[in-house]
């Protein structure tokens, strides 16, 4: 009876020893190689399909350069408009000034003012011009008699155009104040010249040069008519805008030009 009771004892530690280590090394590895590849799939095919489409659509621009060129054939230069009638007569007659030819130059503007008048009537500053040039003229030859009424028909000419406090309105009473200077005439050519001086003082200011300048003609002209107080009061300012001012490029005469 002892012999049976003993050996299902040993049979029976054995088979729970051997599947119980197996299944826990098979469980760590199937999730490790599905994870990876599923990441290495996703981030390949956006990159592909995203740089396609911008090449497909270049083709579609090259008809864009073909409309500029009716803007190319609208931007050609105008053809210089032709010169006025005058221009050859005036340049003809100033050339000729210059150079001491009086006959010549009479004739040339005295073609040019009639040109002018005929074509922009007697009234336009254009004529004033001419008149100003013929007056020159004469002022150069001796014929003061003759000049006086030329700077006079100018200067009325400018005052009605462009105004009595004008720059060209300074520039004729300045011509006409040497005139009546050159003839003894001193009482109107202080006037003149002080009409002169208030219209150029509103333009260039009380310390300019040119204002200086003025101003000492105008204090000889007041000495000679006997206005000594007048005329220092002048000459002192004169003097002083020289002192105070330092020099540059004086105005023209005739801040002007024939077109």
């Amino acid at each position: 009876l002892k012999t049976p009771t003993a050996q299902p004892e040993t049979a029976t530690p054995q088979p729970p020893k051997t599947p119980t280590a197996q299944p826990e090394t098979a469980t760590p590895q199937p999730p490790k190689t599905p994870t990876a590849q599923p990441e290495t799939a996703t981030s390949q095919p956006p990159k592909t399909p995203t740089a396609q489409p911008e090449t497909a659509t270049l083709p579609l621009r090259p008809p864009e350069p073909a409309m500029p060129q009716p803007e190319l054939a609208m931007a050609e230069p105008e053809p210089p408009a032709p010169p006025p009638p005058w221009q050859e007569h005036e340049q003809a007659g100033e050339g000729a000034l210059a150079q001491g030819d009086f006959e010549v130059a009479e004739e040339h503007l005295r073609a040019a003012l009639d040109i002018k008048t005929q074509e922009l009537g007697g009234d336009d500053p254009e004529v004033a011009y001419t008149l100003m040039t013929i007056a020159r003229m004469y002022q150069a030859q001796g014929r003061l008699e003759e000049a006086e009424p030329v700077l006079k028909r100018a200067l009325s000419i400018r005052e009605k155009a462009l105004g009595p406090d004008d720059w060209l309105v300074g520039a004729t009473l300045n011509e006409l104040s040497r005139l009546y200077k050159s003839q003894g005439r001193y009482q109107e050519a202080a006037e003149a010249a002080w009409r002169d001086i208030e219209i150029f003082e509103k333009h260039l200011g009380p310390d300019h040069l040119t204002l200086g300048g003025l101003l000492l003609t105008y204090a000889e002209l007041l000495r000679k008519l006997g206005r000594d107080d007048e005329a220092d009061e002048a000459e002192f300012r004169g003097h002083d805008i020289y002192a105070r001012t330092p020099p540059g490029p004086p105005p023209p005469a005739e801040p002007e030009t024939s077109e």
